[in-house]
């Protein structure tokens, strides 16, 4: 399992490895938003933009532990979509990920 915060993401292929530094990537479609952190692990985020391409949502999630942004892909029909905002919390759930140990 890797960590980020309390957030646990699944990395079988490091099952041995404990408390190793490492980077989780994302696809931007394979992260879910919602506004309420609900029962599941999530990343709190802030929206630092929203842009609308087509059928598909836009956003840039900047995280309070980390400088990067994370880039996310939603689709426009989506409930959530048409509530999101620049200076919104919103939280994120990765669906798959890959670790890789740094």
């Amino acid at each position: 399992m890797a960590h980020i915060g309390d957030v646990q993401l699944p990395a079988p292929e490091h099952e041995a490895v404990r408390n190793a530094n490492g980077v989780a990537y994302v696809r931007p479609h394979e992260i879910e938003l919602s506004d309420e952190s609900g029962t599941e692990a999530a990343i709190p985020a802030l929206v630092e933009a929203v842009s609308i391409a087509g059928p598909v949502l836009r956003v840039e999630l900047r995280h309070p532990m980390g400088s990067d942004l994370i880039h996310v892909e939603v689709q426009r029909t989506l409930p959530l979509a048409g509530r999101i905002a620049a200076g919104q919390t919103v939280f994120a759930r990765p669906r798959a990920s890959r670790v890789f140990l740094q």
